[in-house]
């Protein structure tokens, strides 16, 4: 019974891993041998950066590679032209935008632990009236 229960567990987490990696978003341009190595980065230790600074750089290469082989294949091509003479206009632009997009990290502004509000508002105000003063007049 406990032979079949961890026979079980191994093969549902075998599975489920590679479930989740294939729902990432590098699913779609990374082949098996991309995966294995994707895989052989995840299981490095922590404790040999050096050869887990080599692997993640192999692997960012290694996908970078394959989006290159999936865009230069027609079958992309095909499939928005498909998409544009079904009037799919959803499923094109979600495609070029996929193909044209850039990462755009999301600025988090640092928050100082008082707030201090009057201190805007006072610079605010030297900055407005800056705006409106005659320039003759000073």
């Amino acid at each position: 019974m406990r032979l079949l229960k961890h026979v079980t567990t191994l093969s549902a987490d075998s599975f489920f891993k590679k479930y989740r990696l294939l729902k990432s978003k590098t699913a779609n341009d990374a082949d098996d041998e991309t995966f294995d190595k994707i895989q052989e980065r995840n299981n490095a230790e922590v404790k040999n950066l050096q050869s887990y600074k080599e692997l993640k750089h192999t692997v960012q290469r290694m996908l970078r590679e394959d989006k290159e082989k999936q865009l230069n294949d027609k079958l992309m091509c095909e499939e928005l032209q498909k998409a544009n003479a079904k009037g799919d206009m959803r499923k094109l632009f979600q495609q070029v935008r996929s193909l044209t997009s850039t990462f755009k990290p999301k600025l988090h502004c640092v928050e100082s632990a008082e707030r201090e509000t009057d201190k805007i508002a006072e610079r605010w105000r030297e900055y407005c009236e800056d705006l409106y003063k005659d320039k003759d007049t000073s």
